[in-house]
């Protein structure tokens, strides 16, 4: 399924207590894993804000604008060449999930254990445990308590065609009908799994997208604006300054890269 395995850059345990300098407002520029080990300070991923608590698994991803306060204590990884269906399965997890299952504390030091490692054959386990540990997270995400099957197969069959097509003149009514439902019951269900409509559920796509274009290419805003599927630049400016905070222009050249 995976045609080329992401690279893990970085992977152990980071603690900063209320003694140590806050860290200000960054842009995200890699993938960044972190499982807490407490609770007690709070972590802000593009204007959302949470309570830490232990068993917290964050994903904050490129493009993201984050910052924490203290005291804050994890187990992290920092991923790279993020691509593919790898790249679609990990952009579609919440950026933040709890759990209380200890699988997921357990395989954190198991890939940091193996990461450490000098043994090629210790990374080529660690990123075995990496791709259970993002399957096990996106079956998670997509069965929320108390939803049946069939309404998370109908959301999930949307996400994967919003994925595939939000580049083009992509529609809701479009979207209903490649699930052969009415447009007012998919608004209903991407509410009931996701809390979101459908056609915020596009927009947010399309932005993660324009987010990666402006970090790493030269294209023009406008340029980016038509190939994430923005009608029009003013449109497109408008969106992004709503959802991220600032202008396309100020992200492109204000961002920061700090890992």
């Amino acid at each position: 399924m995976y045609r080329q395995l992401p690279v893990i850059r970085s992977a152990s345990l980071f603690v900063a207590t209320t003694e140590d300098e806050e860290e200000p407002v960054r842009t995200v520029t890699v993938y960044e894993l972190e499982y807490m080990l407490e609770a007690g300070g709070t972590v802000e991923v593009n204007g959302k804000t949470w309570h830490t608590r232990k068993g917290d698994i964050l994903i904050a991803k490129p493009g993201d604008r984050r910052n924490c306060t203290l005291p804050f204590c994890c187990l992290y990884m920092h991923l790279l060449d993020v691509t593919g269906d790898f790249k679609q399965v990990i952009d579609s997890i919440p950026s933040i999930t709890h759990t209380q299952d200890p699988f997921y504390e357990d395989t954190f030091h198991s890939i940091i254990k193996l990461f450490l490692s000098s043994k090629t054959s210790d990374s080529l386990i660690a990123h075995g445990k990496l791709l259970q540990l993002i399957g096990k997270l996106s079956e998670q995400a997509s069965r929320p308590d108390g939803i049946s099957s069939q309404t998370n197969r109908t959301v999930s069959k949307a996400i994967r065609f919003i994925n595939a097509n939000y580049a083009k003149a992509l529609t809701v009514d479009q979207l209903a009908n490649y699930c052969n439902v009415s447009t007012s019951y998919l608004h209903k269900l991407f509410i009931q799994v996701r809390g979101i409509s459908p056609h915020e559920a596009i927009l947010d796509r399309r932005i993660i997208a324009a987010k990666a274009m402006l970090m790493n290419t030269q294209k023009s805003i406008a340029e980016v604006a038509v190939a994430c599927g923005f009608q029009s630049h003013a449109y497109f400016s408008d969106c992004f300054k709503r959802r991220v905070g600032i202008t396309p222009g100020k992200f492109r050249n204000n961002t920061t890269y700090r890992v």
